[in-house]
Parts: C-alpha cells; sequence; structure tokens
C-alpha cells in the first residue's frame, strides 16, 4: 500500500482522471461516438498502438451501427501498414486481416441477434 491517507490516495487518483481522462473520453456517452473516436486519427488516440486490437473494435461497431462493410474496410486499408505491423504476414496480409475481423464481425452480431 501506499504510504498515503485516504483523502490522500483519493485525490491521488481523481485528480489525474478528471485533468487528464475526462477531457478525452467525456464525451464518448453513445456507440455512435465511440465508434467515430476509434475510427479517426487523432490526438490522443492514434492509430500506433494496437492498430489490429484497434481495427476489430472499429469493425465490431461498425457492424453493431451497419456502417456499410465496404466503407469499413476502405477506412482500416488506410491503416494497412501499421496493421502489418502486428499481425502474422506469414500467415495474412494486412486485407486478409481486414477480411477475417468484418465476418467475425458479422458473424458475432448475427449469433447475438438470435
Amino acid at each position: 500500500m501506499w504510504p498515503l491517507s485516504q483523502d490522500e490516495l483519493v485525490r491521488a487518483v481523481v485528480e489525474p482522471i478528471r485533468s487528464k481522462l475526462i477531457p478525452y473520453v467525456g464525451g464518448i456517452t453513445t456507440i455512435e461516438r465511440l465508434h467515430d473516436v476509434l475510427a479517426n486519427d487523432q490526438e490522443p488516440l492514434r492509430w500506433l498502438n494496437g492498430p489490429y486490437y484497434r481495427a476489430a473494435l472499429v469493425v465490431f461497431l461498425a457492424r453493431q451501427l451497419s456502417v456499410p462493410r465496404q466503407k469499413t474496410k476502405a477506412l482500416l486499408l488506410t491503416h494497412a501498414r501499421d496493421i502489418e505491423n502486428g499481425i502474422d504476414r506469414t500467415r495474412l496480409t494486412a486485407e486478409s486481416y481486414i477480411d477475417h475481423i468484418l465476418d467475425d464481425a458479422e458473424a458475432a452480431v448475427t449469433q447475438a441477434a438470435t
């Protein structure tokens, strides 16, 4: 445990959340807004970290929002180089990875609806 009192611990945790986290995520109150934030390549959420995972999140949210498959695929292909850095390139290309996650999202949303 930290050598802090309960009040000091609360301040140490709450202040960074209020000053650093809430300004970036406080406006994300709908699935549409979450999709838009993740799909964009803007600070503080750039596509540089974990783009293959982020692509999967964008695909799933897009599918839930009925965004056309080709529109989602076109968006993700703009990040193909970043996506390739995190996948097994002996088995997949960025495009085949994108197709796989598009198919997986379709199956997941279809299964959830039944």
